[in-house]
């Protein structure tokens, strides 16, 4: 339970929306409100959803922290997740860090999920999350925070949807039944030179594993995914800090590849 005052939660939402729109970063939450709750950072989240929503379509949903590591550097047991609205997606492969209010970006190679069908938790697995799958297909996620120097807590970033900043769909799909997204490899690289590698099963055991969870912990929300949504199940790669002047480019297996210069 919280008792944080429904203005405070608006006013906090307001703040993150102002620095997105100034570039100008803003402290903590946390430090001002330490109390803060989980469930306070999402109905923070929620509030600036609802405000976004009254003008943009809702494209889909992404999941964070979907690795053992990044769970334990913020002292949690579970992913978290924010939402894409239709300003956050894009298919260009040439951009501007600022003209996309870009303030301190990262990049991640995810692989994501096309919804065949509506699913609702609770009680899904994997399994029932492929047969609502229409396609998979290669992303990058640019993530971002617009808390200062990327000094956060997990309420943080869940107030900030999430980190994130912007969604780049890639080249190439593929039917989740015809390949192995465990074993499904990706090789990052940045101007030509390897910067990581990984395997699918570095999230979450099987990325649509991660999908899953999040189906289940939108049940405690009374939501479900929708058919057509994009969900980014997370990354199995580090986040890497991003310049301008650099070209990105993840290929992932039988999926396809994607690429963005800055």
């Amino acid at each position: 339970m919280t008792d944080m005052d429904s203005s405070i939660k608006r006013e906090l939402a307001e703040r993150l929306e102002e620095a997105k729109k100034t570039g100008d970063p803003i402290p903590p939450l946390t430090n001002e409100y330490p109390e803060m709750t989980i469930q306070d950072a999402y109905d923070i989240q929620n509030i600036n959803r609802g405000e976004i929503l009254k003008t943009e379509e809702l494209k889909g949903r992404k999941i964070g922290l979907t690795s053992r590591v990044m769970q334990d550097n913020f002292g949690v047991t579970e992913p978290d997740f924010g939402f894409i609205s239709e300003s956050l997606l894009t298919a260009e492969k040439k951009l501007g860090l600022r003209e996309h209010n870009l303030i301190q970006p990262k990049i991640e190679a995810e692989i994501a999920f096309i919804m065949d069908r509506d699913i609702s938790g609770p009680g899904v697995n994997f399994r029932d999350v492929l047969q609502h799958t229409y396609r998979v297909v290669p992303v990058f996620e640019i993530i971002d925070s617009r808390i200062r120097d990327w000094n956060i807590e997990i309420q943080d970033t869940i107030a900030d949807n999430a980190s994130c900043g912007l969604v780049i769909i890639g080249n190439g799909a593929a039917d989740p039944d015809d390949i192995d997204l465990r074993t499904t490899g990706l090789i990052l690289t940045c101007d030509g030179k390897l910067q990581d590698t990984a395997a699918g099963a570095e999230v979450f055991g099987h990325p649509a594993g991660s999908v899953a969870w999040l189906v289940n912990k939108m049940s405690e929300f009374d939501e479900g995914l929708k058919a057509g949504e994009l969900v980014l199940s997370g990354s199995p790669v580090a986040a890497y800090k991003i310049k301008q002047g650099e070209f990105w480019e993840a290929e992932i297996g039988d999926i396809g590849r994607v690429t963005a210069a800055f």
